[in-house]
């Protein structure tokens, strides 16, 4: 008698935390049974995409674009830039920090473009300890004449996106 007295107030007190839950939206079947805290299940996102549209400087054809990509977990930033219109061999590039329009000091030293006798050059830099793309327009990325000529032939402010 007793073991059927105890099913029935145990029924009935589910029965009850059920109903509650249904009236209250579960909070009452929730408190019940002390679940967990919800998990925050809001991604980080792990990537920042910036692009430089690269112009031709003075009477310079040179012309291309620039994608950076920044793993904020490795910190490694990817530089990959394809440039056209340039005299064939090689050609330095470098992030520099903008003010106001004018390029300062290296920031980032990129890999040399070495463009063939058509004038296309492609290179992708991958750099280490970078914690963020700076904000728009503070970064600008130059293509040099040659090795020895550090003349700049096209350039591109660095915008936030893809």
């Amino acid at each position: 008698m007793r073991s059927r007295w105890i099913t029935t107030v145990a029924t009935t007190s589910l029965t009850l935390a059920l109903a509650a839950s249904t009236f209250t939206g579960g909070l009452a079947f929730a408190k019940t049974h002390q679940a967990k805290k919800p998990v925050h299940t809001k991604t980080m996102a792990t990537m920042q995409y910036a692009h430089a549209n690269l112009v031709g400087v003075g009477k310079s054809k040179a012309h291309g674009m620039a994608t950076l990509v920044l793993d904020t977990k490795t910190k490694v930033l990817t530089v990959t830039e394809k440039v056209w219109g340039l005299a064939k061999g090689l050609h330095p590039t470098h992030i520099h920090h903008d003010v106001n329009g004018k390029a300062t000091g290296i920031l980032y030293p990129l890999t040399n473009l070495e463009a063939s006798a058509k004038g296309y050059a492609q290179a992708i830099t991958k750099i280490k300890g970078v914690t963020k793309i700076a904000e728009n327009k503070q970064w600008i990325i130059n293509v040099h004449l040659s090795g020895t000529n550090f003349a700049v032939v096209a350039d591109g402010v660095v915008v936030a996106g893809k």
